[in-house]
């Protein structure tokens, strides 16, 4: 009898710590996906709501120079500073996700490699090329910075990217709206008001060829943009 129940007593320990392994392989199958799902969630809503603020940067460069600076002088360098914007807010995007994944000592690596090589940058540069060198280095920091956090996060989450909806569609959808826009107001005056009125008119359109080429529909861009700002 004491033979008996010693092997009952294995086997019940046995098929217990199998139950227990297999319980949390599934959950930690669940948690994965949950994040990854998450994590694509987010980095598609920060692709396609920055790549409009890029281009409406891009259109209405002279209004934001005129209203902020008072001068035209500033137009060709928030035209050129413009296509930056993506890639600056899907860093500090990617960079807070990692830091929410556990990973924030590679996102600290990746931040002080990125100083360092500003510093290079700088020294070699600017003295050399003025503005034109800080725009450079303002390029490359923020391009090598991004790579390497995303090429992170991909490794972690196994991140997956809709191009065609998440950055085609999004970079033709800004086209179009921002040369509706400047053809309906061609030549209206540059005030504040109607810089604002720009803007949301600019949005409008955006949101209108983004629903008729199917990157986003009205039921999940609403269910999502409430999930993302929840979180």
């Amino acid at each position: 009898r004491m033979d008996t129940a010693y092997w009952w007593y294995k086997y019940i320990l046995i098929e217990s710590v199998l139950e227990l392994s297999s319980l949390y392989i599934t959950l930690s199958t669940l948690y994965h996906i949950y994040y990854s799902n998450t994590t694509e969630i987010s980095i598609k809503m920060t692709t396609i709501f920055s790549i409009f603020v890029s281009g409406a940067m891009y259109v209405l460069a002279e209004d934001f120079s005129q209203i902020i600076y008072k001068t035209n002088d500033c137009t060709e360098y928030i035209r050129i500073l413009a296509p930056l914007i993506p890639i600056m807010y899907l860093d500090m995007m990617v960079d807070g996700l990692l830091k929410g994944l556990d990973q924030q000592l590679y996102s600290m690596r990746y931040n002080i490699f990125d100083s360092g090589l500003c510093v290079i940058l700088v020294y070699f540069l600017i003295p050399k090329y003025s503005i034109k060198g800080y725009i450079a280095i303002l390029f490359i920091s923020e391009i090598i910075n991004f790579i390497l956090s995303i090429r992170r996060l991909s490794q972690v989450t196994n991140l997956k990217i809709d191009i065609l909806n998440s950055i085609l569609k999004p970079i033709a959808a800004t086209f179009l709206s921002g040369v509706g826009t400047v053809l309906l107001f061609i030549s209206n005056e540059i005030t504040t008001i109607n810089l604002i009125f720009k803007i949301l008119v600019i949005f409008i359109f955006y949101l209108i060829i983004m629903f008729f080429l199917k990157s986003i529909n009205k039921h999940t861009f609403i269910s999502e943009f409430f999930r993302f700002y929840r979180k």
